[in-house]
């Protein structure tokens, strides 16, 4: 795991053999009037540590790179949940109590979504932001807390919500433009359920990978 330190002008890596090195920084742009630093920097890295070489992130994001998931993190399926559907309303009612005006399309994403189909216990949620930079400064303060992750992509987030710090997943909430390529799974999800044979196939090939790919989520997900 790789820890990092932000300053005004620089960010400090901290490797895990206790080496550090620092290197400029650039805000993007930066929140100080809550209790932690909320914000996003853009910095250029000449190390050692190929994968942190040119990256975007959040400030108070966690990264690193491990051979093997935590028991929290690897490939567990659950049979069908009926209250998924209700754990998704409950969240989507939460997500436009914060988000700016305007954003109202949230929709049930993923697995969780297909009545009868086997998934990881994370509710996937889609969220369009017409507004990608608004979405942004809005959400990256309004989750900074210990029970939220953020991931920043080019064209889109992804805020994974656990149960508990470093606990297991709860929920994942998308955040992408019209347009995105994520929107595509809903016409997958709407296929599934008006076609059960098959789901069922889809359900038989979902348990399989969870066996072969358990502790590669990455791996899981493109088979």
């Amino acid at each position: 795991m790789v820890g990092l330190s932000l300053g005004d002008r620089f960010v400090e890596v901290i490797g895990t053999g206790g080496t550090q090195e620092r290197f400029p920084l650039d805000w993007l742009w930066r929140d100080d009037s809550g209790p932690f630093c909320v914000g996003e920097f853009q910095s250029t890295m000449l190390s050692d540590l190929p994968a942190l070489r040119s990256f975007w992130m959040t400030a108070n994001a966690r990264i690193g790179a491990r051979t093997v998931l935590s028991e929290e993190d690897a490939i567990a399926l659950a049979e069908y949940d009926p209250s998924w559907p209700a754990q998704f309303e409950d969240m989507a009612d939460w997500l436009r109590g914060i988000l700016p005006g305007g954003v109202d399309h949230i929709v049930h994403y993923g697995s969780t979504s297909v009545p009868g189909m086997p998934a990881k216990p994370v509710i996937d949620i889609l969220v369009g932001a017409p507004s990608f930079e608004d979405a942004r400064r809005c959400l990256i303060p309004a989750l900074n807390r210990d029970c939220w992750e953020y991931w920043w992509y080019g064209d889109h987030m992804i805020f994974i919500k656990r149960e508990r710090l470093n606990g297991p997943r709860a929920h994942h909430v998308h955040v992408a433009p019209p347009g995105h390529r994520l929107w595509e799974g809903l016409a997958f999800r709407d296929y599934l359920v008006a076609h059960p044979d098959t789901a069922r196939e889809y359900a038989a090939l979902k348990r399989e990978l969870a066996q072969q790919y358990r502790n590669d989520r990455e791996k899981y997900t493109y088979a």
